[in-house]
């Protein structure tokens, strides 16, 4: 993820803050952090990951920000950032006892980041068809004026890639769009709709997964979605300019996010 822009009228300058973090695994720039579930309980204070990889009701809770480097790269600075990391290690898992380990991050209850959508998380369709209705069995319900995206990620040989489709209806099975065609080897991801809260995070916290049924996840809002290909920047997707576009490959998207559930202001509602 990546810092998007600040909510409140004032001019925030960009602080790093020494993160206190925990992680069996190399922990990624610009991974969602949150504080550790037994943090009111227990003597460990540290962050960790903002998913277990689930897609659950746990995942971004007590979130506090996003990492601003990766434990490896961190690490390889060590000389010069020991006094304000003690990072003992590229694997980001020395427990606070021993001193933990520290690591850069941004922390603002009142920002919002961007997340990609990590196309190696898509879909395959089930079965070949060509028309304004498309079949996806037990799709979340919850798609529509959100967009549906083919994509070659999963199967480097998939088939009718670089569509893009505002999705007009979904009915839980489904999506009503501009003519569509796929066949078994078409991958595709979904993109959220605005004010979206059932947002699945892919293993590393650091992008958006596809994930057929509606997850359980609601620390989460998308405030907005965005688009860049190799011919234009970054911009905001909207229905007279996006709802319809083919050989758009590659192309990437991003959704805005803002933190609900921020450890230290909570909106969930």
């Amino acid at each position: 993820m990546e810092l998007a822009r600040i909510l409140t009228g004032g001019n925030y300058p960009l602080q790093e803050t020494a993160l206190p973090v925990y992680d069996s695994d190399i922990l990624s720039d610009g991974e969602l952090m949150m504080r550790l579930s037994t943090w009111h309980s227990d003597e460990a204070k540290y962050y960790i990951s903002g998913t277990d990889g689930s897609q659950g009701s746990g995942d971004a809770v007590d979130s506090i920000g996003i990492l601003r480097g990766s434990s490896t790269a961190i690490y390889n600075q060590m000389e010069e950032n020991r006094r304000h990391y003690h990072l003992t290690s590229t694997l980001a898992s020395v427990a606070t006892t021993a001193g933990g380990n520290f690591m850069p991050a941004i922390i603002n209850p009142h920002a919002t980041y961007f997340a990609y959508y990590d196309q190696t998380t898509a879909k395959n369709h089930t079965h070949a068809e060509s028309g304004t209705a498309i079949t996806i069995t037990s799709i979340e319900d919850y798609l529509t004026s959100g967009y549906l995206y083919s994509t070659d990620q999963t199967d480097s040989a998939a088939t009718n890639v670089g569509q893009l489709r505002y999705i007009a209806e979904d009915d839980g099975t489904d999506l009503t769009v501009v003519s569509y065609t796929c066949d078994t080897s078409t991958d595709f991801i979904k993109l959220l709709p605005m004010g979206h809260r059932f947002v699945a995070m892919n293993a590393a916290a650091t992008g958006l997964s596809t994930i057929i049924a509606a997850v359980s996840c609601v620390s989460l809002e998308l405030r907005d979605n965005y688009m860049t290909n190799k011919s234009s920047p970054r911009n905001l997707m909207r229905y007279s300019t996006h709802r319809s576009l083919n050989n758009q490959n590659p192309a990437t998207f991003y959704g805005e996010l803002v933190q609900l559930d921020h450890c230290y202001r909570q909106i969930v509602g």
